[in-house]
């Protein structure tokens, strides 16, 4: 029988949903790899009370819950499916063991935190594959996700790639696109793609036996898209920019979304005082605007640019100091904000 390994990060989407779907229909997994360090929410003693305490944060913080909070572990021992952990894979243990068990496939479901070193690529007869959340050649790198909110682009999809020594340059043996549903977080966004890459992966490997490389058909990527970095939290990034259009501000913002609002965010100062902003929404509108303003409208603040169609609400901030992790976002009506406003 053919030896097939899973390699997924932990706490993973499209790791997680992939696994999943391979499960469920049967495909013989010969163990499935995993990075060595567990998240505390994998924890048998005080998981279940860190997945409550966290709900309960994000509730009291006014923020989406939106941490991935799966375990691939736990599917994977609970299908007795052998799980291998591993600190690094450039290490020369791992790649012992590595070719002590002669594979023929790796697998990556949800990506590796690490460029795979040639020796492991080179070791599977039959090579490694890897899932990218976008429809490759373009968005290759890093927080995908986000550099797609930050874009704006219209279409996302999954890809699945053979692995060589550069990233997400392999050619690719599936693909298949996802219409990117408006004002999406990225995490939502990767929520989606990972669904979208277990469909794909399970249609992939039915039609082709398990990755049968007589039955695989591969396309090369003729063209090289640009590499995105990782994604970057300090705060000369993580500064709005009020010079920008506002579609762009509100994209900012929204790729910028995060898990918990004890995290820093996008920012600005209003009135003197420094904020961050965790919600904000563009209003298209028929005719563009005569004028510049910033006026607080009920409970939230309403942006407007001469000679822009359309306007930006303001619909919740926090005060970004030193007790930040601990503070709420609230609406900008529930703050002592005097007109006029001042955004810098």
């Amino acid at each position: 029988m053919r030896k097939i390994f899973y390699v997924s990060r932990r706490a993973n989407f499209s790791g997680y949903y992939i696994l999943k779907q391979l499960i469920a229909q049967g495909v013989p997994l010969a163990g499935v790899i995993l990075p060595e360090k567990r998240n505390p929410w994998e924890r048998p003693l005080i998981g279940s009370l860190y997945k409550a305490l966290y709900r309960l944060r994000c509730a009291y913080q006014n923020a989406d819950p939106c941490k991935c909070l799966c375990s691939e572990e736990e599917l994977a021992r609970q299908a007795s499916i052998p799980v291998h952990t591993v600190a690094t894979m450039k290490s020369p243990s791992f790649i012992e063991w590595l070719k002590l068990q002669q594979p023929d496939v790796l697998f990556l479901g949800g990506g590796w935190p690490e460029l795979i070193p040639s020796e492991v690529i080179e070791t599977p007869k039959e090579g490694v594959f890897n899932t990218h959340p976008s429809l490759l050649p373009k968005f290759r790198g890093t927080s995908i996700t986000r550099w797609q909110v930050l874009a704006g682009v219209d279409k996302s999809g999954s890809t699945i790639h053979k692995v060589d020594t550069h990233f997400d340059r392999g050619p690719i043996v599936a693909q298949k696109a996802l219409d990117m549903p408006a004002k999406i977080s990225p995490q939502e966004l990767f929520c989606q793609l990972g669904l979208l890459g277990g469909e794909v992966v399970g249609q992939l490997f039915a039609e082709t036996d398990n990755l049968d490389p007589a039955k695989l058909s591969m396309m090369p990527q003729e063209k090289v898209g640009k590499y995105h970095r990782q994604w970057q939290w300090t705060p000369s990034e993580l500064r709005i920019n009020w010079e920008n259009d506002l579609q762009q501000i509100e994209s900012f913002i929204l790729a910028n979304h995060q898990e918990s609002n004890k995290y820093d965010g996008p920012w600005c100062i209003l009135n003197g005082q420094s904020f961050i902003v965790r919600e904000a929404k563009f209003n298209p509108e028929q005719t563009m605007s005569e004028e510049d303003s910033v006026r607080l409208i009920g409970d939230d603040i309403e942006i407007k640019r001469k000679g822009t169609k359309g306007f930006l609400t303001v619909s919740q901030i926090q005060v970004r100091d030193k007790l930040r992790p601990y503070r709420r976002a609230l609406s900008p009506g529930n703050f002592d904000l005097q007109e006029p406003l001042e955004l810098a």
